[in-house]
């Protein structure tokens, strides 16, 4: 603005000089008259100042002009004067604000630095919790391979375990069959060596019969008659034993009197006397009566082995219901 200034005064004054040098050049372009007569003196004197008049004329108007130049002159500058108060006060708001513009420069640029810091150490924290959470999930992921290997192998050990469990289960339930059908062979065994016994018991009697029988006979003391009769009271035994065995209740069931009627019918059956004459006869001889108590022993031993029967029998179902269970939790469990 003051360089404007300084211009604009610079114009102003360059233009006045140029007028006063055109008032000057003027008023020396006058022409000098040669001297004449009176009228040609008259004339030069009514154009010299016709000419005078014109020049101060023009005079009065570069004066007027310079006037209001000088008047907008003065304007211009007051105008260039408030400018430059203006501009020195824009300069000085200026200054102040590139003081705190350089202030805020200065704290931004320490900001940028302190953000750049942080940017770089939250970048490595950054870097090392990636590598962190990717140390970890490979440690996961190892863990997670243990754990399944674990549980595979666990499974395993559980499948065998089960089964383990099933065989010891069918173990145990085959071990108690085995100890109930143990247990009923043993009681057959006793059951065969009554028998055994019991059959020993008779061939003794009978052997002891036949051979007194013959005995006898060989010594002639005894008719051929009795040996018969002996050996047919020994074979009716014999048959009365067998029926008993077969059927138990018939012995439980019938008294003495009975029993005595039941051997005489047997033994008139194989050739004996009639029930009726049996019935006459009275009492038996006394080898005759030694079998019968023979018979009656085996008859007891009979009963027994019975009751015997009838325990494995329910023992046999026992058995028989065990496996059918057996056989319905192996089907359940398939």
């Amino acid at each position: 603005m003051e360089d404007v200034a300084s211009e604009g005064a610079l114009g102003l004054a360059k233009k006045e000089e140029s007028w006063l040098t055109d008032a000057k050049d003027l008023l020396r372009s006058r022409p000098v008259m040669p001297e004449s007569s009176g009228e040609d003196d008259l004339r030069t004197e009514v154009e010299s100042g016709d000419d005078l008049r014109r020049r101060s004329q023009s005079i009065r108007f570069l004066a007027w002009q310079k006037a209001q130049l000088q008047e907008g002159l003065r304007k211009k500058d007051l105008e260039a004067a408030a400018a430059i108060g203006d501009l020195r006060a824009v300069q000085e708001s200026l200054r102040g604000m590139s003081t705190s513009l350089g202030e805020e420069d200065q704290v931004l640029s320490q900001a940028e630095e302190e953000l750049r810091v942080a940017r770089e150490r939250c970048a490595h924290e950054l870097r090392e919790l990636w590598e962190g959470l990717d140390q970890r999930e490979a440690d996961i992921e190892r863990q997670a391979g243990a754990a399944t290997a674990a549980a595979a192998a666990c499974d395993a050990e559980g499948e065998i375990l089960l089964h383990a469990g099933r065989s010891v289960a069918s173990a145990s339930r085959q071990a108690a069959v085995l100890n109930k059908e143990t247990q009923l062979l043993v009681d057959l065994q006793q059951e065969l060596e009554t028998r055994d016994a019991a059959l020993q018991c008779s061939e003794a009697a009978f052997a002891c019969l036949v051979g007194r029988s013959f005995s006898s006979r060989s010594h002639g003391n005894i008719d051929a008659e009795v040996v018969a009769d002996s050996i047919r009271e020994g074979v009716a035994q014999q048959v009365l034993e067998s029926l008993l065995r077969d059927q138990p209740r018939l012995g439980h069931n019938l008294g003495s009197r009975a029993r005595a009627v039941l051997e005489a019918a047997v033994l008139s059956a194989v050739g004996g006397p009639t029930l009726a004459a049996a019935q006459a006869g009275g009492d038996s001889s006394t080898c005759i009566h030694r079998e019968q108590q023979v018979l009656e022993n085996n008859n007891n031993k009979n009963n027994n082995n019975n009751n015997n029967n009838n325990n494995n029998e329910t023992g046999d179902e026992e058995i028989s219901e065990l496996e059918s269970g057996e056989r319905d939790e192996d089907g359940s469990e398939e």
